[in-house]
């Protein structure tokens, strides 16, 4: 009997769970190729058992009992007009508590589940991740066709705010309202959509709304509650997330069918979200179900049951597989396995009914003449039937489990063939999202400890951990020896080296690549860099020795900034052969060619900022006096306006391109009509991001991304000298003075 029990807890602790979803193929996807063969292999192997267990009545006695009961139309009408008379026929009340009782044990179920294993247990800290509440909306429910109804829940309730979530467990009460959502909706669609009983079906659509408000309160409370919670805990679940919310909701006060159902629910987890054990003994005990006190309303509890069961099934007939092995096929498949686990669930209720009739209604079962003769024709005691259907129903819930326990194996990925295609490998390796670690704003993913970030063309890779990710075929763990000679073997020389690691160069179709390596303490490889925006001290000189030639970077840009100045240079007194502009090398990148400023002295000129990349000249045009920058740090900044209406732009230098970052606007709302606040400073408006925002928030927002206090002005420390009508020092040039700084300067060390 013990073995029964144990059973029983297995089947009440899982039966409501949703397998980790996977989403449509436009969606993101977290199951490698090889992972979704053995899936959809897994499940074909298994198939046959859920057809002929859980898909067919032959096996399943309460449910061949109705069906057959249901044949004979004179004994079915007798027994719905004894019920009636003696006020056992269902009514809204009985529907809505029978649906309460099935939706909390699968509510339960999720809690205990992901208290056990969460999809989110296996981050190290809260710093790794970061999601907004819809991106974990997203991953969980996947393509279930309710993520839509999330979408609008959720938009309503945070008013289209994004709510970021740092906190891992934090994020398992999301991914647990999510999931129970997800499957109340489900289960009650399958019921609207397929159950033959035209009130149960209004019962159960009418419960939709109470599953939307349900949500909308959780959400309302998680959105408060963010980042106060140190630890998940089933406790605090029911405690502050259970249907008990629903009383605060519009339609408990409503909808009589809401209240029922909420209050039935309220009862019945009170019995379990103290203790663990009080839940999951809950369907061999019999105590869960309101309602189960004689024969007759067992009859009508197991013809409900049977009637959902049969909707369960029609619902998991309609969902269509692909016969082709895509993420489509493995969405159809956790589909159909949710409407099989939901069938366990029923069918463990159902049987539990007929237990009851045969050990508490002797003197009634005679009237089930089908049942009579089913236990006196097998020769079973009503325990050993019993305990043989509870054996079978666990079978299945196993056989489910394991179709989507496969192992996480990966084919070798050999990172160098996907130096240009280095997007493809979010996919191919089902990469998962993650905070981003070197750009904002940027597309970034983790597997297995290797992470690929990528924005605006630009890309970083780091590996800390997955050995089936190697570099020219030097895996982690591998000599360092053997990493060197692979890398100089494929044309990349050393940049530089030291004790703990080495780093590397090279071009690879004219592109520069950085790449750095670290040893362990035994001298293997401990974990890898690589990069396609090398910069640094020496990156130009450390080029040159991948061809045994200067570059064209070393003469070539001299050149082009001297025929950019003679092509743009202004004479302002023709006489004396002076000119307006005043000029500046600085090297803002790193990469040892320098970037040449210029102000062109009047307002209309502004400042221009130029860099040579590949042979050519590319140029940033900014406001007059508007450029500053931070050193070291491959950043500047735009600063301008006037009459009111002023902007900041944040620029970075990226494979020879100017890349604009983040943009900021503020001003009066109509320049020619200023108001003024009660400090008799002008009322500005202020916009980061074209998002509005307070002008303490702008100034946040920008030093979040450009710390103004380490910035340089070009003009800082200058002096204004009246002989030669400009300023010196800091060094600034006149036109005579640039043209012998260009001529002098090698490539800046």
């Amino acid at each position: 009997m013990k073995r029964i029990l144990a059973a029983m807890l297995i089947i009440s602790m899982t039966a409501g769970m949703t397998l980790q979803n996977v989403k449509a193929s436009d969606e993101e996807i977290y199951y490698s190729e090889s992972q979704i063969e053995s899936i959809a292999q897994n499940y074909t192997e298994n198939e046959s058992l859920f057809e002929k267990c859980l898909c067919s009545d032959e096996g399943i006695a309460y449910w061949k009992m109705i069906h057959k009961i249901n044949e004979d139309h004179i004994f079915t009408w007798a027994l719905d007009v004894s019920s009636g008379m003696i006020g056992e026929y269902p009514d809204k009340k009985r529907y809505a508590e029978i649906l309460s009782c099935l939706i909390s044990m699968q509510t339960g179920n999720i809690v205990e589940q992901v208290s056990e294993q969460s999809r989110f247990d296996h981050l190290k800290d809260a710093e790794e991740v970061a999601w907004d509440a819809i991106e974990i909306a997203n991953d969980i429910i996947g393509n279930t066709g309710v993520i839509d109804s999330i979408s609008k829940i959720e938009g309503s309730i945070l008013d289209g705010k994004t709510t970021i979530i740092k906190s891992k467990e934090i994020a398992k009460y999301y991914e647990t309202i999510y999931q129970d959502y997800a499957e109340s909706t489900m289960f009650l669609d399958a019921i609207v959509l397929y159950s033959k009983n035209s009130e149960l079906k209004e019962v159960a659509g009418e419960l939709k709304r109470a599953s939307d408000s349900l949500l909308a309160k959780r959400l309302e409370c998680l959105a408060d509650v963010n980042e106060e919670v140190a630890k998940y805990e089933a406790k605090f679940f029911y405690n502050n997330l259970g249907v008990e919310l629903l009383k605060q909701s519009d339609v408990y006060n409503t909808d009589d069918t809401v209240k029922f159902f909420a209050d039935e629910a309220i009862k019945i987890t009170e019995n379990f979200s103290n203790a663990k054990l009080a839940f999951n003994v809950m369907i061999y005990a019999g105590n869960l179900a309101a309602g189960t006190n004689n024969t007759y309303n067992r009859y009508q509890e197991m013809k409900v049951v049977a009637d959902i069961s049969d909707a369960l099934l029609k619902a998991s007939e309609a969902v269509e597989v692909p016969n082709d092995t895509t993420t489509d096929k493995i969405n159809a498949l956790n589909e159909k396995c949710y409407y099989y686990k939901s069938l366990i669930v029923n069918h463990a209720r159902g049987e539990y009914l007929v237990h009851q009739l045969l050990m508490k209604d002797a003197e009634g079962v005679s009237s089930f003449r089908w049942l009579q003769e089913y236990f006196s024709g097998n020769g079973m005691k009503t325990d050993e039937w019993y305990d043989s259907q509870i054996e079978v129903l666990v079978k299945c819930y196993d056989a489910i489990n394991n179709i989507f326990q496969v192992d996480e194996v990966h084919d070798t990925i050999e990172v160098s063939d996907y130096l240009n295609s280095y997007d493809q490998l979010k996919e191919l390796l089902a990469m998962q999202p993650v905070d981003y670690w070197q750009f904002p704003d940027s597309e970034s993913y983790m597997v297995d400890d290797f992470y690929v970030e990528w924005k605006n063309n630009i890309f970083s890779m780091k590996n800390e951990g997955a050995s089936y990710v190697t570099l020219y075929g030097t895996a982690l763990g591998d000599s360092m020896t053997e990493a060197d000679q692979a890398l100089t073997e494929n044309g990349w020389v050393t940049y530089a080296e030291s004790e703990s690691g080495h780093s590397y160069l090279t071009l690879i179709e004219e592109e520069p690549y950085y790449v750095e390596l670290d040893a362990d303490e035994d001298g293997n490889l401990k974990d890898w860099y690589l990069n396609n925006w090398p910069e640094g001290e020496g990156i130009a000189e450390a080029l040159e020795n991948l061809t045994g030639e200067k570059t064209d970077q070393e003469d070539s840009w001299k050149s082009a900034y001297l025929n950019y100045i003679e092509t743009n240079t202004q004479i302002e007194d023709p006489e004396k052969g002076t000119h307006r502009e005043i000029y500046k090398l600085l090297d803002l990148n790193g990469d040892g060619v320098p970037e040449l400023y210029i102000n062109f002295g009047s307002t209309a000129g502004g400042d221009v900022i130029l860099s040579y990349f590949n042979g050519e000249i590319v140029e940033q045009k900014m406001y007059n006096y508007g450029f500053r920058y931070i050193e070291g740090a491959n950043l500047f900044r735009d600063f301008g306006g006037h009459m009111d209406e002023y902007y900041d732009k944040i620029y970075t230098l990226e494979n020879g391109n100017f890349v604009l970052l983040y943009s900021g606007e503020y001003g009066a709302e109509d320049n020619s009509k200023v108001e003024y606040g009660d400090d008799g400073m002008p009322v500005y408006r202020y916009f980061w991001e074209n998002e509005e925002v307070s002008s303490e928030e702008y100034e946040r927002k920008l030093n979040e991304v450009y710390d103004t206090e380490k910035e340089v002005k070009i003009f800082q420390d200058a002096q204004y000298d009246s002989e030669k009508g400009r300023y010196v020092g800091n060094g600034l040039c006149d036109y005579q003075e640039i043209i012998e700084a260009i001529e002098e300067t090698s490539v800046l060390n």
